[in-house]
């Protein structure tokens, strides 16, 4: 991940934005992930429409941005269960992942998308603190913005917005 990392911060990661239903790619990332959840006793609904959604994103990347949320998800959260939805509002197009999980502290919450910043110093490393930069960064390059809410020991909902490309 420190590659990734690197290469993003330098600007040399090539991103190839084209358009793509955000919709369809959800689905194939989630089909990847769904017995990752069951195995680790996450229950999980989805609710993608089967309207073609189009942005221009590159696929790869859009893959990078969800496994790493969905990895947060089941190796920080102790969550078990997980929502993900997409809708549009306002020509963009809105992805939301949420989960019941031990949640994110107010102090930490400004913090989260800061390189190698993690919340619980004393928890056995199972990151290094660049996922979510990573995230962040992705989705900036992408023409995109998350933002988070979280309530502590109740939810965490990351919330993404991509421009929709007018039809």
């Amino acid at each position: 991940m420190l590659f990734q990392w690197t290469k993003l911060d330098a600007n040399e990661e090539k991103l190839f934005l084209s358009p793509f239903d955000i919709n369809e790619q959800s689905r194939i990332i989630i089909s990847k992930w769904l017995h990752i959840f069951e195995k680790n006793s996450i229950k999980y609904k989805f609710a993608i429409p089967e309207k073609a959604f189009i942005c221009i994103i590159d696929p790869v990347a859009y893959q990078r941005i969800i496994d790493n949320l969905f990895k947060n998800i089941v190796n920080h959260s102790h969550a078990s269960q997980m929502q993900f939805s997409v809708s549009t509002f306002n020509s963009s197009i809105h992805i939301s992942i949420e989960d019941n999980g031990i949640g994110i502290k107010n102090v930490d919450q400004n913090l989260i998308f800061e390189r190698l910043y993690q919340c619980d110093l004393s928890r056995n490393s199972k990151g290094n603190g660049l996922g979510l930069a990573i995230v962040k960064e992705l989705v900036q390059k992408l023409n995109g913005s998350i933002t988070l809410e979280s309530v502590p020991n109740v939810y965490t909902k990351f919330l993404l917005s991509f421009p929709l490309q007018s039809s």
